[in-house]
């Protein structure tokens, strides 16, 4: 009977160490569920916050389009032009990501970039690509996978080195609709966009940016950049291939400048701004401006690609052929009073000769309809990045695509200062009551 006791208090203590076990188990699993659920938590927050970060940059960008409309009785809403510059509202919102605005328990920093600041890979030429720190192989893939030619270059890749990886794919033969997009393109790597690169004795190291960090590819591209065909005014630019003389005299041009323009087009029509430079023989120096501002060689309404003199980098400039570091750095030093019109480039000297204009006339605009918006939202420690992009040529702004970046540490990769403290010189709380 002693024995059959002692068995089932061994029993019960077993039965009591297994429920035990269950409720410690059961208690770790649900603080578990609870430390996941309030992550989930926080990051939705986070994201809510970086989301409104965004709406404040179109805010921002909505004042842009407001004053540049009322600025000028001439120019209208559907000129969709918009001149910007690094001592507008817009680039300065933010203090690249240094300043925090408060949204309840949350906060975001932001920064919004003129993508017209940027090299646009679509439209980049292979002379330009050289100038970049890209080796020759990531030039010609590049190139491959935006023709719609069959045939790869030399070093570059079609659809039939494509075809061979584990997970096969085809070229694209298109445009690239992100900077990501060159992950899938033979050559490149994430270091060799987002880092800088290391092998600088095969690269081209581009000039410091104003931050002082050197440059990696991914601070100098964008697959998307826009500019308006419209003058200072906003009056829609003259198509010097249509033209007549008569339209050239009315649009400000003097006869004899008008007439130099039609004749050097001949029986043909020009293929650049450059090229009117190149065959108006005689043309007036007195009226280049006039050119600069007045004519393009396209019907369309934006032009892809152009660098804006306001926005634009030495790094970025640097990359254009037939542009000198001096002139590169002429045009950056110019930019803290800015450009209202292309043809103020003239101002600078180096640039009022006709060779030289025949040399870069394509390159640039000073006005931007594409902005790039970066945002960080930050709740209970939980941090979320978003980046989006915004255009601006429907007259008001529109996100277009909107990402999580992919990486964790992208205010040092976006070069913002790191701030420990939201009371520091460098930083600002801000509170946005009505973003709640």
């Amino acid at each position: 009977m002693r024995k059959q006791r002692g068995t089932a208090l061994l029993m019960a203590l077993a039965t009591v160490m297994g429920l035990v076990a269950i409720v410690v188990s059961i208690a770790a699993s649900q603080r578990l569920v609870l430390r996941m659920e309030a992550q989930r938590l926080a990051h939705t927050r986070a994201k809510m916050a970086a989301e409104a970060g965004i709406q404040r940059a179109v805010a921002a960008l909505t004042d842009l389009i407001s004053n540049q409309q009322n600025s000028s009785s001439t120019r209208t809403s559907s000129s969709n032009g918009y001149a910007s510059t690094l001592q507008d509202d817009w680039a300065t919102l933010g203090t690249n990501g240094q300043d925090k605005f408060i949204v309840g328990n949350s906060s975001f920093k932001l920064q919004i970039i003129d993508t017209n600041s940027l090299i646009n890979i679509n439209v980049a030429t292979e002379e330009q690509l050289l100038k970049m720190p890209l080796t020759q192989e990531q030039i010609d893939s590049l190139l491959d996978w935006r023709t719609t030619n069959t045939d790869a270059r030399a070093n570059g890749a079609k659809d039939q080195y494509y075809n061979t990886l584990t997970n096969a794919y085809n070229a694209k033969l298109a445009d690239f609709e992100s900077v990501d997009e060159l992950l899938l393109v033979r050559g490149f790597t994430a270091p060799d966009i987002y880092d800088i690169p290391q092998n600088q004795s095969s690269t081209n190291p581009l000039p410091n940016l104003a931050d002082g960090r050197q440059p990696t590819l991914y601070d100098i591209i964008t697959a998307d950049s826009y500019s308006p065909q419209t003058d200072q005014t906003g009056a829609t630019k003259i198509n010097a291939n249509t033209a007549t003389v008569q339209t050239l005299i009315q649009a400000g041009f003097d006869a004899a400048t008008a007439s130099a323009i039609i004749q050097g087009k001949g029986n043909g029509t020009y293929s650049s701004l450059g090229d009117v430079f190149g065959r108006a023989s005689g043309l007036s120096q007195a009226q280049y401006g006039t050119v600069l501002d007045k004519l393009t060689v396209s019907s369309t309404t934006s032009l892809r690609g152009k660098l804006n003199l306001n926005t634009a980098s030495e790094a970025a400039l640097s990359t254009l052929p037939n542009l000198t570091s001096d002139l590169a750095q002429a045009i950056v030093q110019r930019q803290s009073t800015g450009f209202a019109a292309l043809s103020e480039l003239l101002e600078i000297p180096g640039f009022n000769n006709q060779q030289t204009l025949q040399n870069v006339a394509d390159y640039f605009c000073v006005s931007s309809q594409y902005f790039i918006v970066r945002v960080i939202g930050e709740a209970g420690g939980t941090q979320v990045a978003l980046e989006a992009t915004i255009d601006l040529r429907s007259g008001k702004p529109r996100v277009v695509t909107m990402t999580e970046p992919p990486f964790s540490d992208m205010a040092t990769r976006w070069g913002w200062t790191t701030n420990t403290s939201s009371t520091s010189q460098t930083g600002t709380d801000i509170t946005l009551k009505e973003a709640q």
